[in-house]
């Protein structure tokens, strides 16, 4: 009887530590390090304990602002959906579309859908057809219809159309994109976001950089988390040698150096972890300014934000240093930075983006 029991019991004990290795593999499936979809080494930064709170001036009213850069007195961004043109150009002094530019069709220079993120040379953009997988260069001056003959990206076998998010013209015949959705679509292009270099002349990749692992996000049942989590801002240094990109969900950025493929990674100390529950909303925007990174930062879930929830606001130097940081109040979401002035876009609620500037002789 006394032998009985105790086998009982030792089953009993037995089949209880089986939920219990059971239930803690089921979390352990729907939870993911941060860590492990990294495949570069990240680096904790001590973060500066007091914001100082700077004020940016307006510098426009409602604008269509999924992505725009500022040369001069004129800034260059996306066009609304309805209108016949992909890029107006606006007089940032008088608020008017002075130019449009990539016009929507399928003739001759015409356009489909250019991703809002595009790069900024001396006299021209470079832009994404997004429709169509093609790259083209785009005048700002002259005759806005003589555009750079389409350059269609190859994809890989197998797979769809590239589904690239940034664009910026290295010296010679190159492009370096972020191709940046992953997911099992037939649309898209591959499965895992990666950085790559194209030929301008043949549209063949000729180098890629593997930053990410999606693997772990296999167990996670949502399609817009898998979707989501390898987003990222970027900007390139003066030399084009070297990228700063920085993560939408998870308060970490780097350096990827172009010629050797090393990346630098660094991440705030004491900043949220990742949550695949959950995606925090990090970092909503970042540029370059000679010698300084300016980095927009939020740090919450999007579910959090409320009117009067504030965006920091880092300079950074191409160390990965946190040399100041500034409180700004309300949600900003994309800059773009000139030799003396920040240029911001602000969220004023959900049918309004202002464009407001800030001196960075203030930072």
């Amino acid at each position: 009887m006394r032998k009985s029991l105790l086998l009982r019991r030792h089953a009993t004990i037995s089949y209880l530590s089986s939920i219990v290795v059971l239930a803690v593999s089921f979390i352990s499936c729907s939870r993911v390090a941060e860590q492990d979809l990294l495949l570069f080494h990240v680096k904790e930064v001590g973060d500066v304990q007091q914001a100082v709170t700077v004020v940016p001036q307006k510098a426009s009213d409602a604008l269509y602002l999924a992505g725009f850069v500022v040369r001069g007195d004129e800034l260059i961004t996306a066009a609304g959906f309805m209108a016949d043109y992909c890029v107006d150009v606006v007089n940032l002094s008088s608020g008017d579309v002075v130019r449009r530019l990539c016009r929507k069709g399928r003739g001759p220079g015409e356009f489909l859908s250019v991703s809002p993120f595009f790069s900024l040379e001396d006299s021209s953009i470079t832009v994404y057809d997004a429709a169509v997988g093609a790259v083209s260069e785009i005048p700002l001056d002259g005759d806005p219809s003589s555009v750079s003959p389409k350059v269609r990206l190859e994809a890989p076998p197998g797979k769809g159309t590239p589904a690239i998010m940034s664009t910026y013209k290295l010296s010679g015949p190159q492009v370096l994109a972020y191709n940046s959705i992953q997911g099992s679509a037939a649309f898209v292009s591959t499965d895992t976001p990666y950085y790559a270099i194209y030929n301008l002349d043949s549209g063949k990749e000729e180098r890629e950089f593997r930053l990410f692992d999606t693997a772990p996000l296999e167990t996670v049942n949502e399609e817009w988390i898998r979707m989501n989590t390898f987003a990222l801002v970027d900007c390139i240094d003066d030399a084009k040698g070297t990228v700063c990109f920085a993560m939408n969900t998870m308060p970490v950025y780097g350096f990827l150096d172009i010629r050797s493929g090393e990346v630098r990674g660094f991440r705030i100390k004491g900043a949220p972890a990742y949550s695949s529950e959950e995606l925090n909303m990090c970092f909503t925007g970042i540029c370059s300014q000679g010698r300084y990174l300016y980095a927009l930062y939020f740090g919450k879930p999007s579910s959090q934000h409320q009117p009067g929830a504030g965006t920091v606001l880092y300079k950074l130097d191409w160390d990965g240093r946190i040399l100041g940081k500034y409180g700004l109040d309300g949600l900003y979401r994309g800059c773009y930075a000139t030799h003396d002035e920040l240029f911001l876009s602000k969220v004023e609620d959900s049918q309004t983006v202002c464009l407001y500037r800030l001196k960075t002789s203030d930072l």
